[in-house]
């Protein structure tokens, strides 16, 4: 096995280990006694979003395909009789495919992440020549036409991007279709052709589903995360509003016939809590000289906030709130993606970030928007859970339940077997190596705070084996999660992802 050193630093910085990265079509052997129980893992096919795209660093490139979790996954199927995964990976001469960022050394308070970026200036161009586009799309530079992918037919359909609202609208990846495609999704474009060009995603799924073996389904993070990422607009559009409950059951029941079909077998996982992603905690309301807060950053920009006497205005960092501005507190989030905006706090005529020119709303998720979008996604993963059992024939009689475990469907709730533990003290122990969700120094979450590490997706397909496990009788084998790194790090921007 061919190991590459990578390093990484944990909370605190009070030690240094070192992670290999491991190719997973070389994940080593298993043991001898492996098995399928009632589960058939010939034709295994991925449904989901980014996260099951292996999307990381804020792009899409090939060592983040490789490395998605259900690549981790097929392998360890193999062992039990499952068969090959394609997944739709960009040509060798696009493999780091589109814009994303690196960490270029160990990160500190002077070196975070990089932009690469091969369609922009020649300061993050490393002459690949932008070869991940095909052509321009009719939506200018922001959603270029990508390189198609033309090979096999796919067993992993995530695309990113896609929400369970979206799921059944047509020519989802037709550039201009009827017009201007308000929908369109170059992410999906790429992987269609001249015959399924006009299919929704529900329809492409199930064509591609048509004789699948086993599902894995992690969908409807987008219909919580863009309307949070946004800052939870108080004039969402379709793209960053949040799905509505009855919406989400339509969509999701209808996605769930197509997987659940002739008694297919299967996992799906739920939607993860925004507040535990550390694009949402690092930037921090008080901090300290080693870690400035927005405070510290208001005072150093000539701000002035008076302690001592409360019924001024200037006792706190004012924000616009769900119900009306407001002084910021602990349980209000702020966005990395803000950063910049954050940097003029204290500064202009009527300072910013006051009284009277407060933190304005897609900037800051306020404590109540927070809850709204808690209780949105404990509504939409209510529905996922409710997969998890069936209704029991013999409810009624003695000593029998009104449910029983579902016999096709396991379900693993994502935020109680691993996002909680990484925000907890404690932190997400696995093979020896401790994660937590602590931004470029937890090991867990990539450089956009949202996506995953190597080792963060290798922790995901090891919840679904165990789930697999329990529910159908599977003897797979774990992945070793401390073979895969918990933050790339880069000799140089133009160094290739591995």
């Amino acid at each position: 096995m061919k190991k590459i050193f990578h390093f990484i630093i944990l909370v605190g910085l009070t030690s240094i280990f070192t992670a290999c990265y491991k190719d997973p079509r070389s994940i080593d052997p298993a043991p001898a006694l492996v098995r399928s129980g009632t589960a058939n893992f010939t034709k295994y096919i991925a449904v989901g979003n980014s996260l099951t795209a292996g999307f990381a660093d804020g792009g899409l490139y090939n060592a983040g395909i490789i490395g998605s979790y259900p690549n981790l996954l097929a392998t360890q199927f193999r062992l039990a009789g499952g068969g090959a995964f394609v997944q739709p990976l960009f040509l060798d001469n696009a493999s780091n495919g589109t814009p994303y960022r690196k960490q270029v050394g160990l990160p500190s308070a002077t070196n975070i992440p990089r932009l690469f970026d091969n369609a922009a200036s020649t300061a993050n161009n490393c002459g690949d020549n932008n070869r991940f586009v095909s052509s321009p799309s009719s939506y200018g530079t922001l959603f270029p036409l990508l390189q198609p992918y033309t090979g096999l037919p796919l067993n992993n359909l995530g695309v990113p991007g896609i929400r369970v609202s979206h799921s059944k609208v047509p020519s989802f990846g037709r550039d201009r279709a009827f017009g201007l495609n308000v929908f369109f999704n170059h992410y999906y474009e790429r992987m269609l052709n001249s015959s399924n060009r006009d299919f929704s995603y529900e329809q492409y799924v199930a064509a591609q589903a048509s004789n699948a073996t086993f599902f894995t389904c992690w969908l409807g993070n987008n219909d919580v995360l863009t309307y949070a990422t946004s800052g939870a607009p108080d004039s969402p559009n379709f793209l960053n509003n949040m799905t509505e409950e009855s919406d989400f059951r339509t969509n999701f029941e209808a996605m769930m016939g197509i997987l659940l079909a002739g008694g297919r077998k299967g996992v799906l996982v739920t939607i993860p809590y925004v507040e535990r992603a550390p694009f949402f905690t690092t930037v921090i309301l008080n901090g300290n000289l080693q870690n400035p807060g927005l405070r510290e950053r208001y005072l150093s920009n000539g701000g002035e906030i008076n302690l001592t006497d409360p019924s001024t205005d200037n006792d706190g960092i004012w924000i616009k709130a769900k119900g009306g501005d407001r002084i910021a507190t602990t349980g209000d989030l702020f966005l990395i993606s803000s950063q910049d905006n954050y940097t003029t706090l204290g500064t202009g005529t009527i300072k910013y970030g006051s009284k009277d020119n407060p933190i304005t709303d897609e900037n800051v998720l306020d404590s109540g928007e927070v809850a709204d979008i808690k209780a949105r996604t404990d509504a939409f993963n209510s529905i996922i859970s409710s997969y998890n059992t069936i209704l029991n024939p013999n409810a009624g009689q003695p000593g029998q339940p009104a449910r029983l475990p579902n016999p096709n469907v396991a379900v693993v709730n994502i935020n109680n077997a691993v996002l909680d533990q990484l925000a907890s003290s404690t932190g997400f122990t696995s093979f020896g190596i401790t994660y937590r969700n602590t931004y470029l120094q937890g090991g867990a979450f990539s450089t956009d705070g949202i996506h995953l590490t190597p080792a963060g997706y290798a922790v995901v397909a090891n919840e679904i084996i165990k789930a697999t496990n329990a529910r159908f009788g599977s003897a797979i084998p774990l992945i070793n999660t401390a073979g895969f790194t918990g933050l790339r790090i880069y000799t140089s921007l133009c160094e290739s992802p591995r």
